[in-house]
């Protein structure tokens, strides 16, 4: 289960914490600036990856980044995304 709160310590600005909701049509990461964005599901390689709406996506590539889950004992306590460690609250 990816859903929930997270935030990367330590919260410097509203960007930091936020959750990882389900939408109508998937999954969105929104954080407390209220900017958010889709991410879709790749566990396979253990990662969500961002979508276009994502203000880090990178258009000259079409590729944007991705979270990369951190998995304990079966359960995903948090992700790394640019390099940065987001902890589920």
């Amino acid at each position: 289960d990816v859903l929930g709160n997270f935030t990367r310590l330590p919260i410097t600005n509203s960007w930091h914490p936020g959750v990882i909701e389900s939408t109508g049509s998937g999954l969105q990461w929104r954080n407390e600036a209220g900017v958010s964005w889709a991410l879709t599901p790749d566990f396979e390689n253990g990662v969500l990856l961002t979508g276009p709406d994502c203000p880090y996506f990178n258009n000259a590539s079409g590729n944007g980044k991705s979270f990369i889950l951190v998995i304990e004992n079966n359960q995903v306590t948090g992700f790394t995304f640019q390099g940065e460690l987001y902890s589920r609250d």
